[in-house]
């Protein structure tokens, strides 16, 4: 599961330590509702935000870090012209939200191809039917 979580500009010198205090409430060993402990661990990842063109190289942007998978660290993804996050005025809203509606349009062209080859759908008396006796 990806989450976008977004932090005020004061963080930006501590971005790890933010993140892990916005995290602490939803980890699997936190107090409170149980419904809310859903994560063991969280990284930061890469390709998910657009940089506008001439600021690639700002130190400002935030760059992915790699995680630990049974002791292996992976490498982190150098992938210019895209951060994991940064202020506003450096990231390319309008770039992003054009690739995702590309990216939708495709999955929802995939998907129409996919169910034009399934058989037509039946009711649920059928199905029924058909276990209920053999059972």
């Amino acid at each position: 599961m990806n989450i976008t979580l977004c932090l005020p500009a004061e963080a930006a010198e501590r971005v790890e330590e933010a993140v892990a205090e916005a995290m602490e409430p939803f980890y699997l060993d936190a107090p409170g509702w149980e419904e809310n402990r859903i994560w063991d661990s969280w990284r930061i990842v890469s390709r998910a935000f657009n940089v506008l063109p001439g600021y690639e190289t700002d130190l400002r942007l935030v760059a992915p870090h790699p995680s630990r998978w049974g002791g292996y660290v992976e490498p982190p993804v150098n992938d210019f012209g895209w951060c994991a996050g940064g202020p506003r005025e450096l990231l390319d809203f309008g770039a992003s939200t054009e690739e995702a509606r590309q990216l939708a349009d495709a999955v929802w062209l995939h998907w129409h191809q996919l169910v034009a080859e399934l058989p037509a759908a039946q009711p649920y008396d059928v199905y029924y039917g058909r276990h209920v006796t053999e059972g």
